[in-house]
């Protein structure tokens, strides 16, 4: 996403926005209603509260991330679903990521368990640092590989496309100039398939 931020800042060096935010969804959506923000990159919500206009920007696998010293990180390759039915996740609260979680549970209910979860985080973000500290497993969007926690390893999901969105949100008919270019070159980058 840096990458995309940088062209459009050098493209359009004129154009000046209240903000550009990614994290926490639910809140990002509160500020973007209140005018805070003007644009915010989030993960779909399973309810979308009105007013919100979204725009897909990219489609993300998830990857399963565990301590470097679990039995299937040193196995390393790909793991199946089914592998991790005895294991203890760390989840992110459901009002917080939405349409993750549900597509995550469905995925673990089809591969024939549900998740263990013994431990909450309250963002995404927060997931890898319990994974880093002994906590559990989890399953996470693959761009989290990204983070400077050490001990941990990210393997792909085996047979499974699990993916996440990547939105960029704005008011509904904000017709600012600067949103509708920045919206126009953050999709002329998109690599959500059609």
């Amino acid at each position: 996403m840096s990458a995309r931020l940088i062209q459009f800042k050098s493209n359009h060096s004129e154009l000046r926005m209240k903000s550009v935010l990614a994290g926490h969804t639910p809140e990002l959506i509160r500020k973007l209603l209140e005018g805070n923000v003007d644009a915010a990159f989030i993960r779909p919500l399973t309810d979308m509260p009105e007013g919100i206009e979204l725009t897909p920007i990219a489609l993300e696998p998830l990857a399963i991330v565990l301590p470097v010293n679990h039995r299937l990180a040193i196995a390393g390759g790909a793991i199946s679903l089914d592998k991790l039915a005895q294991e203890n996740f760390i989840l992110c609260e459901r009002n917080n990521i939405g349409k993750l979680s549900d597509d995550l549970m469905a995925a673990c209910h089809q591969a024939g368990f549900m998740p263990l979860c013994e431990q909450y985080a309250l963002q995404v973000e927060a997931i890898v640092p319990m994974v880093s500290a002994g906590f559990g497993i989890s399953i996470v969007p693959d761009s989290m590989r990204n983070s400077l926690h050490g001990g941990i390893m990210f393997l792909p999901v085996e047979n499974q496309k699990l993916n996440t969105a990547v939105l960029l949100a704005t008011r509904h008919r904000d017709a600012s100039p600067a949103i509708q270019k920045f919206r126009k070159a953050m999709t002329s980058f998109s690599v959500v398939p059609d």
